[in-house]
């Protein structure tokens, strides 16, 4: 009986580890030129992208994701949600509050003219590029999209709401590729995201005056006649996002953890705000415990940015930022951050399926930002933990 158990675990490992094995995934490297213009709420923009393709499979076509197109109408998945929800304000918008890409064209970096971009329908959010010959397994192509985008009024995650311009789903992204094949989808409010690891380098320009918070972290900066440029980078994530205001005053501290990581941790917000001055403090609390908890940190910058108190959308996760729109009382704000901040392990370093499997990255945070809170308010019925008593009573790391 012993021995067949033996042999039935070395079975179990042999198939795990031929399982491993066989594991690949995609990887795309972005170079992106953006410029915006306040007085049109344009962004004029050069994207390169380079895709690797490390799957057994020659790709005949990329499918790409274009999510800003589910602001052109009052038709795309988004609206039809944001009504199904109660959300009136988009159904109502005036059409001049509405944005989406206006010219978008795509080409080989290698050659000249235009490639063709194919819409799957009339949303235009999801689109793919023929590939003459395809791309062979262990190949990589490389393609440069042109585009101008007008931003829309803010509604959910992308748009401009008072001066605070919310730079999210701002670019095309390729489509996740695995083993399960393309994996497409809508923009939605309620419903997030699944997309491949990536390297930015992100050239950002504003008017003078602007402040510009961003993922990742700046590698040059200067001014040319009226604008302001930034030069950017972020490496293994899943997005970049940034935003830009004249309202921005910013805090920044260097935060060592206890593994030594330093992160450096910066505030955007609001000068006249009476709350948020505490915000460094909770983030910095924040960070601490939970890189002790959960292991290191996975980027060297931290940002937290004071949102409009407007659009469907409370607080939003991206690669290291976060935005958090306005609240009103202290533990709403060490709430929100708690619970953001989170998420830079789930889904930031893990990279789940958000969309399908949505119960993984919002379960495991929300466990993580009521252990936090458990920590630091036990006794005092701050946001009374919904945690098992049994999940309370140690602080041992769960990686």
């Amino acid at each position: 009986m012993t021995k067949s158990i033996y042999i039935l675990i070395l079975l179990l490992c042999s198939l795990f580890i031929s399982a491993q094995s066989d594991y690949w995934q995609q990887h795309v490297e972005y170079k992106i030129n953006a410029q915006l213009d306040t007085s049109t709420h344009i962004i004029k923009a050069e994207c390169g992208i380079q895709y690797f393709n490390n799957s057994p499979d020659t790709l005949d076509r990329i499918y790409f994701h274009l999510w800003a197109n589910a602001f052109s109408n009052k038709t795309s998945s988004f609206a039809d949600q944001a009504l199904k929800m109660g959300m009136t304000d988009y159904y109502f918008a005036d059409d001049s509050e509405l944005g989406g890409y206006q010219e978008i064209t795509v080409a080989l970096s290698s050659e000249e003219g235009e490639l063709q971009l194919i819409y799957l329908d009339d949303q235009k959010e999801i689109a793919y590029v023929p590939i003459k010959g395809g791309v062979p397994p262990g190949q990589e192509i490389c393609l440069i999209f042109y585009y101008e985008l007008q931003i829309p009024n803010y509604f959910a995650r992308l748009g401009k709401s008072n001066n605070l311009y919310n730079m999210v789903a701002w670019y095309p992204k390729p489509a996740v590729y695995d083993r399960n094949g393309w994996h497409t989808f809508p923009y939605l409010s309620m419903g997030e995201f699944y997309s491949e690891f990536a390297n930015y380098e992100v050239t950002l320009s504003a008017p003078k005056g602007n402040t510009i918070a961003h993922s990742g972290y700046e590698t040059k900066r200067y001014t040319n006649n009226d604008y302001q440029y930034k030069e950017t980078r972020l490496e293994n994530a899943h997005d970049y996002a940034w935003f830009a205001s004249p309202d921005f005053i910013i805090e920044e501290e260097k935060v060592t953890l206890n593994n030594d990581q330093i992160v450096d941790v910066k505030i955007y917000r609001k000068p006249d705000d009476t709350l948020w001055p505490e915000a460094m403090l909770y983030t910095k609390q924040v960070l601490i415990y939970m890189a002790d908890y959960m292991g290191d940190y996975p980027y060297s910058t931290l940002s937290i940015v004071q949102g409009e108190d407007s659009g469907l959308v409370g607080a939003m996760e991206y690669p290291s930022i976060k935005i958090i729109k306005n609240v009103r009382a202290s533990d709403a704000l060490e709430y929100y951050i708690a619970h953001e901040v989170g998420h830079a392990w789930f889904y930031a370093a893990i990279g789940s399926n958000e969309r399908d499997e949505s119960y993984f990255d919002e379960g495991l945070t929300s466990f993580l930002e009521q252990k936090y809170t458990a920590h630091y308010h036990e006794g005092d019925n701050y946001q009374n933990s919904k945690l098992p008593s049994f999940l309370l009573g140690s602080d041992k790391p769960v990686l």
